[in-house]
C-alpha cells in the first residue's frame, strides 16, 4: 500500500509542479542581454499564448515515469524501515528518511536531462517548428548515440 501511495503522490506532485519547473527552466536559460520574459507571471503568459497550456507540460513524460517510480520506492522503503526498527509511527522519521533518501542518481540524471531538453525544444534564438526529440525516450537514445553514457549522465557531481 505504501508503494501505491508513493506512486499517487509522485504523479500528483509532477502534475502540479511541472508547469512551475518549465517556467523556472525557461527563466534560467534566457539571455541576460535580451531576456524573453519580464518575470515569472509574464513567462507563464507567454508560454500559454505561444504554445497553449500544453507548452507548460513539455517534457513531463520522464518525470512522470521517473518520479512516480522513485516516490513509490521512497514511501515503501521509508515505511518498511520504520516497521523493521519498531518505530511504526511518524514520531521518529529520521531512520526511515535516511534509508529512503539515498535515491539512485543513475535514475534521476537521465530523467532530468530529457525533461530539460524537451522543455527547451523550440525555444531560444533558433526557433524551429521541427521537433528534435519525439519524447523522453527518443531524447535519451539520441543523446546516448551522440555522446555515450557520459552524455546521458551529465552533471553527476552536483547531484
Amino acid at each position: 500500500m505504501d508503494f501505491f501511495a508513493g506512486c499517487i503522490g509522485g504523479a500528483a506532485g509532477v502534475l502540479v509542479g511541472h508547469p512551475f519547473d518549465t517556467v523556472k527552466v525557461r527563466l534560467q536559460v534566457q539571455s541576460v542581454d535580451k531576456p524573453l520574459y519580464r518575470g515569472t507571471f509574464h513567462c507563464f503568459q507567454s508560454i500559454i499564448r505561444q504554445e497553449t497550456l500544453f507548452g507548460l507540460y513539455k517534457g513531463i513524460g520522464s518525470p512522470m515515469m521517473g518520479l512516480t517510480f522513485i516516490n513509490a520506492i521512497v514511501f515503501g522503503v521509508q515505511r518498511n524501515t520504520m516497521r523493521l526498527l519498531g518505530h511504526d509511527t511518524p514520531d521518529e522519521p529520521v531512520p526511515g528518511g535516511r534509508s529512503s533518501g539515498h535515491h539512485p542518481v543513475c535514475h534521476l540524471l537521465p530523467m532530468e536531462l530529457a525533461k530539460t531538453r524537451l522543455q527547451l525544444q523550440g525555444t531560444g534564438e533558433k526557433k524551429s517548428s521541427r521537433k528534435l526529440y519525439k519524447n523522453s525516450l527518443d531524447c535519451l537514445v539520441r543523446i546516448y548515440n551522440r555522446e555515450g553514457l557520459r552524455g546521458v549522465n551529465r552533471a553527476w557531481s552536483p547531484h
